[in-house]
């Protein structure tokens, strides 16, 4: 794989993370779009009804979003670290410091909104996003301590003030397993054999650092030759994955062969053969590189980060004021989202050049060598 700026990357990130948003949205407004308690869906709900039994869910995949995230994150940290000879340990508190930074942020940005959202009785309802923010002991240092501890190294649980930031562990760790595979003469048969511990975990970490190794063989081994025929195939079949769910219709025959394990295993297939195909289709990488896509793909973390908030508050607020509109709600947060996100790009900088700072430092240590 060529060593260059693959701007169009950024670009999936950013249409990933809006993704994300509308899949919470989905969540908190429209149930039956994912249908997790795979309820009958009555007549009352025919439009949900129909968008769950057909193959178009990938517009709200939040889950095969972060498999491309994933996938992707493995990508670019292959193509660093197979050119960088830094000390492993630099390698891992750079990275520790690039997703812990905006990581405490995020919690301490929910804790504002959570105290907020208290102190002025704003909460009315139960709904998805109040059930899901739980925080027991809610406090600055609490906060702080979930961001910068909790959530880069907890892999099992759920993270407290902001749910989105149990991706960070496997960010983390996929990450760590990359760097010390390529201090090893076989990066990709050690990435490989360090991939099949997390099976002990659960099938939904492994597949996470499993999409860091896919990563890594794309940049080892995939030719980039544009092939628009074959990618566009690979596109709309991982776009028809992403919109996998166990009681749709449209994936009946899936759910015969894997159970249960359908929702996670075709939305892991998805994110790879969309990040796949994006990177043989010429035209599609032409589309991505347009300067609005790559903008939002310059918000992607922030808006990954900071929607959780927003949802949070602005839900709570429209209930309070009894203004029960779902699809107009839908719409505005998602906007809001955006917007407030621009305000947290400072964050990611910052995070982004305290990671730099620290590998910098590495290489200027007088008298050290690096190999």
């Amino acid at each position: 794989m060529a060593n260059k700026k693959l701007v169009y990357l950024d670009s999936i990130r950013g249409l990933a993370s809006f993704a994300v948003v509308l899949s919470h949205l989905a969540l908190m407004y429209f149930p039956f779009l994912h249908n997790f308690s795979n309820a009958p869906i009555t007549d009352d709900h025919a439009v949900q009804r129909w968008i769950h039994n057909s193959p178009f869910g990938f517009f709200y995949s939040g889950t095969a979003a972060v498999y491309i995230f994933f996938v992707m994150s493995g990508i670019v940290l292959s193509l660093s670290s197979a050119r960088n000879h830094y000390p492993l340990a630099k390698n891992i508190l750079s990275r520790y410091a690039r997703l812990a930074i905006p990581a405490i942020a995020s919690c301490l940005l929910a804790y504002i909104v959570f105290t907020i959202v208290r102190e002025f009785n704003l909460q009315q309802a139960s709904n998805f996003i109040n059930n899901e923010t739980k925080i027991r002991e809610p406090g600055l240092i609490n906060a702080i301590y979930f961001g910068a501890v909790k959530a880069i190294v907890n892999l099992r649980g759920a993270i407290q003030y902001n749910p989105v930031l149990w991706t960070m562990a496997i960010e983390f760790y996929g990450s760590l397993l990359i760097f010390i595979a390529y201090k090893t003469r076989k990066p990709l048969l050690t990435m490989s054999l360090l991939t099949l511990l997390f099976l002990a975990i659960n099938l939904h970490v492994f597949l996470g650092m499993l999409s860091f190794l896919v990563g890594m063989a794309i940049k080892e081994r995939m030719p980039l030759t544009e092939n628009n025929k074959i990618s566009s195939l690979m596109i709309i079949v991982g776009l028809y994955f992403a919109g996998a769910h166990i009681s749709s219709g449209s994936y009946a025959l899936f759910t015969s062969v894997l159970g249960n394990n359908v929702y996670e295993a075709l939305n892991f297939l998805a994110g790879i053969m969309i990040v796949c195909g994006v990177m043989l289709n010429g035209y599609v990488q032409s589309w991505l590189s347009s300067k609005a896509l790559v903008k939002l793909g310059e918000l992607s973390f922030p808006l990954y980060l900071t929607h959780w908030s927003v949802i949070l508050l602005f839900a709570n607020l429209f209930d309070r004021f009894n203004f029960h509109h779902p699809l107009a709600e839908t719409l505005m947060i998602a906007l809001l989202s955006v917007l407030f996100s621009v305000f947290f790009v400072r964050i990611d900088q910052i995070s982004i050049r305290i990671s730099g700072l620290i590998k910098r430092y590495s290489r200027a240590a007088p008298g050290r060598s690096i190999r």
